[in-house]
């Protein structure tokens, strides 16, 4: 969903300048590459292979310009989506990069493997840990307003901001 997102399939000279293993592996992810005229892998599925080649993907698009990924509520990630985040964390030291994960704090016990990978993101040195507060009911009130596009203590912004607040604590 990312790479999607990023619209990795309209980079086209990046995605040439990636060798064929590599893009065959990608189009078991993103199948819309196959019309770059590769065919989809037949081999048996290698997770190795494919978390690397996600991770030269992502190295030949950090050769043109900084990168920014924006993985949200990483605590309901796959396994295996997991894993590929531990692998590549790995890699991404050297890289001009910066991967923002968010994951609700009281989620991580019923999430093992996204602790563990947390954990060993944290043991490269390539993890900077940000705990966010709840929002005040003020704060709350100023962010709906925000948002809103609408400034004063209107009655019906202050009873929707009261609501947001009740329903997100």
């Amino acid at each position: 969903d990312a790479l999607r997102a990023g619209r990795v399939s309209g980079e086209q000279n990046v995605l040439q300048s990636l060798g064929a293993v590599w893009r065959t592996e990608l189009t078991r992810l993103l199948p819309e590459l196959g019309l770059l005229g590769q065919e989809p892998a037949q081999a048996p599925m290698d997770y190795r292979q494919l978390f690397e080649s996600v991770a030269q993907l992502l190295r030949q698009l950090v050769r043109h310009q900084p990168v920014v990924l924006i993985l949200e509520d990483l605590h309901w990630g796959d396994e295996m989506s997991l894993r590929l985040l531990s692998f590549v964390g790995r890699r991404l030291a050297k890289w001009p990069i910066v991967v923002v994960g968010t994951a609700r704090e009281e989620d991580l016990a019923g999430a093992p493997v996204l602790r563990r990978t947390l954990d060993d993101l944290a043991g490269g040195q390539g993890l900077v840990e940000l705990r966010l507060s709840p929002l005040s009911r003020e704060e709350t009130l100023t962010l709906v307003r925000n948002l809103a596009g609408r400034e004063g203590t209107d009655g019906g912004m202050t009873r929707l901001a009261e609501q947001v607040w009740i329903l997100s604590e």
